[in-house]
Order: structure tokens, then sequence, then C-alpha cells
């Protein structure tokens, strides 16, 4: 058996009464929907700001704060803030301040309302590509993308704005593309690029837009099908063809990503090729895991040794056999077959390949991959017949309630930052990173006794980190320790020589150890790194006319 698209997914009413049935029953749908999302996430709205990039993206960056003006607009179109390039997130920013101010509560709102519309979205798109048969699947998937604590992270997390919005554009264009399945027209096409040209501007992630395109050509569109090896290569050649400028504004992203991201990028020195090509298999195997039972999650989940025999062969061996089946059940069941290739190829920019950052996988790349899962079990649930049935939907429901629960509390993890930090090292007690927020939380709050036990912790996991000595350093300089601090801050400078946030917190230190020229020299060093950093300019400019201050960034 096997589900094609029909172009609409829903056959003519036989009349009025029927149409008003199917309206109401797709009102009450998207209600359930919409009534989900709130009641997992609606504590959000009241949240803070996470110590983890929230306020870096928002309050720290200058373009933002003013607003969306033309020169930010210009700012975001060139911008590589952050290692990335998102210019549509950083104009979503700049409208939230110009309508909202700088608050947190309205930054959050938004995450939800788009995560809202995304989740509506995929009800759509579940119930189109199952041709229509049964509202309670299309609805049951779209219930498990609403809840599932896997996007919690996405939602719940100002800074990742760019995951919702991406997603939103992205899921935009799965329907642009059914639309042209459909009915080819020169206005389907030019929307369906437009789409695409907004998703690749909110996150890089969208550059797996053609491969996602061509899948869904494969089932449910079944353009893939004509026979006979070379009616199937000009078939493809054809289809490539059409998705030729979604092919190239994907490339250009690719590029400028890389760019972006070169300086956050270590060598194969420091993360070599084949623990990255294990840490993948690793996270495919994890992200499955986590799909169905996810449980233990964390906001980080830090780069360890992994051990080749007792967990890279087990994990390949479970990978490579449920890839073996779906390939081997692909006639009989095509959804799986696609529903993997699209869970596996949309993560490949984020799965490792070309690490960035400390992070060995995080629930924030599956937004968009777990969709293809989520339609694959919508549409088995779908056929399931006879006895199995009942069984089928109440094993879903029994599953919704319990992922529910666990995204209500993993909601809960977000709500400020020690808690996002604690949770952190409740997972991997061993984190450094958990330790360093830590110790930069109960700074902020002027607890310096815990602050120093967080930062000496992290010493104590891994002094050969530019994190750990930084932390140290911004201990040290509440306690004005400033020889102290300035050895941290170089210490950290030598690990890490183009870190801007370390030059501004020398500068800093160098300022109120009275050493005028040398705290221009770093402010100015930062300046150089990151123009976008928050405060450097004026500071430059207050120090300039002091005794020996020199000329400055333009007159050093």
């Amino acid at each position: 058996m096997s589900l094609r698209h029909n172009g609409s997914g829903v056959s003519a009413p036989r009349g009025e009464a029927a149409w008003r049935s199917a309206l109401w029953l797709h009102l009450g749908c998207v209600a359930l929907v919409v009534i989900a999302s709130l009641l997992v996430y609606y504590r959000s709205i009241g949240f803070a700001y996470v110590g983890i990039d929230d306020v870096e993206y928002v309050v720290h960056t200058a373009p933002v704060r003013q607003g969306l003006t033309p020169e930010g607009i210009a700012w975001a179109l060139t911008s590589f803030r952050f290692s990335n390039w998102h210019p549509l997130t950083w104009m979503s920013y700049m409208l939230d301040v110009s309508l909202f101010g700088e608050a947190p509560g309205p930054k959050h709102a938004v995450n939800l309302l788009l995560h809202v519309g995304n989740s509506l979205l995929v009800y759509a798109l579940a119930f189109r590509v199952m041709a229509g048969a049964r509202h309670g699947a299309a609805v049951l998937v779209a219930l498990f993308f609403a809840v599932h604590p896997l996007h919690v992270e996405s939602v719940a997390w100002v800074a990742e704005r760019k995951d919702v919005l991406c997603a939103f554009f992205y899921f935009a264009a799965l329907h642009f593309h059914l639309d042209l399945q459909a009915r080819p027209t020169v206005a389907r096409y030019l929307r369906l690029q437009l789409a695409c040209a907004l998703a690749l501007m909110s996150k890089p992630m969208a550059v797996t837009l053609p491969v996602a395109l061509l899948l869904l050509d494969y089932w449910p569109g079944a353009r893939l099908a004509p026979a006979g090896a070379g009616a199937r290569i000009r078939n493809v050649c054809r289809l490539l063809l059409e998705k030729t400028p979604v092919i190239l504004m994907s490339a250009v992203v690719c590029v400028l990503t890389i760019m972006a991201q070169r300086d956050a990028m270590p060598t194969t020195a420091s993360v070599w090729v084949e623990f990255r090509l294990q840490n993948a298999v690793l996270s495919w195997v994890t992200y499955l895991r986590q799909m169905l039972l996810p449980l233990g999650l964390s906001p980080l989940y830090p780069l360890r040794p992994i051990d080749p025999v007792g967990q890279f062969l087990p994990a390949f061996a479970v990978l490579a056999g449920i890839v073996g089946l779906v390939c081997w059940r692909r006639r009989v069941a095509p959804w799986w077959f696609a529903g993997m290739l699209w869970f596996l190829l949309t993560l490949l920019p984020v799965i490792g390949l070309l690490q960035v950052g400390v992070q060995a996988h995080a629930d924030r790349y599956m937004y968009i991959p777990s969709l293809g899962l989520l339609l694959a079990a919508g549409v088995s649930l779908s056929l399931s017949r006879g006895q199995w049935q009942p069984r089928a939907y109440a094993l879903a429901l029994i599953l919704l309630v319990f992922q529910t629960g666990i995204a209500w509390i993993q909601v809960g993890y977000w709500s400020n930052t020690f808690m996002a930090y604690t949770r952190i090292l409740d997972v991997t007690p061993d984190s450094w990173e958990g330790h360093v927020g830590l110790a930069a939380f109960h700074a902020e709050a002027n607890d310096l006794e815990q602050s120093e036990f967080h930062a000496r912790a992290a010493i104590a996991i891994d002094s050969s980190n530019a994190f750990v000595h930084a932390s140290l350093g911004n201990l040290l300089l509440a306690q004005r320790d400033f020889p102290g601090a300035e050895a941290s801050f170089r210490q950290a400078l030598q690990i890490n020589p183009r870190w801007t946030l370390a030059m501004n917190n020398l500068a800093v230190v160098l300022e109120r150890s009275g050493r005028t020229a040398e705290a221009i020299d770093w402010y100015c060093k930062a300046l150089a790194q990151d123009p976008a950093l928050d405060g450097v300019k004026e500071s430059v400019q207050r120090l300039r006319g002091l005794p020996g201050a020199g000329g400055g960034c333009d007159g050093r």
C-alpha cells in the first residue's frame, strides 16, 4: 500500500453539510494544536533572558538595541556576528525592540507564536501528504511536533529565534512545493523561491531545502517513478534543474556560513576527523532515542571522548540496521524511507562533521529534522487496521501525554540562567561549561564565594580552556584583584587570541588599574574584531581625553 499526493489532499465535498463538517473538524484540530502549544509554553512569556547568548544577541548588540532602522538592516545583511549569517533573524530582533523595547517577555511571545504557526503548518502538511486520510493521525503528528521536548530549546530560548523563524519559511516552502507539484505556474514557482530565500536568511540550516524538496518529489509526489534507468535519470536531471535557484542560494549561504564560522571551527588537530565521524553516528542514534524517550535532556551536551567498542560500534550497528530495514521496505513503506533520509540528511550541516562550538549534539538541531520521522510515523498510524488501530492510537496518546509532561518540565529549565546551567551540571557533572556559567551568574548576583567555587571547579576540570580562565578573571575583577584578573584574561587570550570579550575585559582591568593607553589599545583590538561590541566605542571616547591616552583607535 502506498500514499500519493493528490494535489490538495482533500476530496471534493459532496454537499454543504459535508463541507461544514470538514471545516469544523479542521478548526477543532487547529484548536487542539494551539491549546497544547500554549499549555506547554505559556510560562515562557514571563521568563528572563538566559545568560547563554540571549543578552549578547539583544542587549549587547548595538544595532539591535537601536530597533529596526535602515542602518541596522544594512548591518544585518553584512554581519557575521556570533559566527553566523542570518540577517532576517537580526531584523526580527530589531523589530521586536522597535515595537516592545528590550524586555524579554515579548521576545519569548514571538518565539511562541512562531512555534504555534509552525505546528499548524505541520498539521496542514501531514493532512496533505496523507491524502486526507484520518484527521486523527494528522493532528497527532502536529501535536507531537508542538509538545516534543526536543523542541523546547528552540522555543523557550530567545537566542534560538533563528530556529523557529527559519522553520516557518522552511515549512511554508514545503507547502508551496506541493502546490507547484499539483499545478505548476510561474507565480507558484516564484513564491517557492521567496520562501526558500527567507528561510536561508533566517538560519543557515535551511541549506538542506533542496534535499527536502527532492524528498517530497520522491514521496508523496512520486515524481521519480518513470520506469527505465534512462527515463529516471532524465527525470532526476529535470527535477534538479527545477531546483537550480534554491541550490544556488543554498551554495551562497554555505560559503557565507563557512566564512562566518572559520574562527569557530576547530582544526582537525583539536577535533580529529575520526572522532567527528564517530560523534556523528552516536548523535544520530541519540536523536532517534530522544525522539521516542526524551529523557536526560540538557541545554548542553559537551564533547567527550568516545569509547569505540562500548559506544561507537553498538551505535553504528543500530543505525545501520535501521537504515537497512527502511531501504529494504522502501517499496512497501516509502514514507519511512523518505522520513529516514529526511532525518539523516537535514541533520548533516549540524551533525558535527564540520565541528562548530563545544557541543556533541543539541536539542535545537532536531526542530526541522524531526518532521520526517513524525510524518512517517503518522502515515503508519493512519494505515493501521483492525484490532491494531485502537491499540496504535492509544499507545500514541499515552506517549503524547508522557512527552507533554517532560516538555513542561524542560521548559522550566529555561526560565533563567541559574536553572539552565544547573540543569547542565545535573546531566553532565563534569561540565566546565556549566561551572563557568554559574560562576558568571553568581558573580553578577555578588555572591563571590559561590562564583569562586564554580570558577575554580571549571579550571580543575579543564585548565587548557580559554573560557575557564576568563571566568576566573571575571571573578578576580569583581574582587578588585586587578593583577590576578589581568593574568587570567591574558591566559585566555593566549589560548584564544581572537576572543573579543576577553579583549574587552582585559581592557576594563587595565583601565581600572590606571593604564589608560594600554586599555585603549585592547578596546581597539576588540573593536577591530567585532565593531558591534556594545559600549566599546563609548569606552574609547571616554578615555581618549585622559592624560597619556594617546590618539584612540584612529591614531594609536
